[in-house]
């Protein structure tokens, strides 16, 4: 009796973790008002930043290339890159999102950015990436 009592209590935290919601990309892209991501291109308005943390923890599942466009409109570019085991090719959709400081001026030359890794035929999204670009 003692060793099952040790063995949930050590396992229940692990349960809570689990039923922790995710997020899909799909859904949080559904939110975006496609008219004011466009307009905010330059990070000026600030409306890409609100979605930046959503959107570099979001769960990959059924977006498309058309998806991408639809709602985000044209990347800032796009590129070929290869990675994985087996080594693949993949097309990264990069969208820039510009850091304010506290008072809303833009931050000069410096800022953030997100990639929607696609597959190859760019059918499936199958990772969200983000970093920070100099510029």
């Amino acid at each position: 009796m003692l060793i099952l009592a040790i063995i949930f209590f050590s396992v229940s935290p692990l349960r809570g973790q689990e039923t922790k919601s995710t997020t899909y990309c799909s859904s949080l892209l559904e939110q975006i008002n496609t008219i004011e991501w466009i307009k905010d291109s330059l990070g000026i308005t600030g409306y890409r930043a609100k979605f930046f943390e959503g959107l570099k923890n979001c769960k990959a599942d059924k977006v498309t290339k058309n998806v991408l466009l639809e709602k985000l409109g044209p990347p800032a570019f796009k590129q070929k890159t290869a990675f994985g085991k087996p080594w693949k090719t993949h097309i990264q959709y990069v969208y820039y999102i510009l850091n304010v400081d506290e008072i809303g001026k833009i931050k000069p030359f410096q800022g953030l950015y997100i990639a929607f890794v696609l597959d190859e035929n760019e059918t499936s999204l199958e990772l969200v990436i983000n970093g920070d670009y100099c510029g």
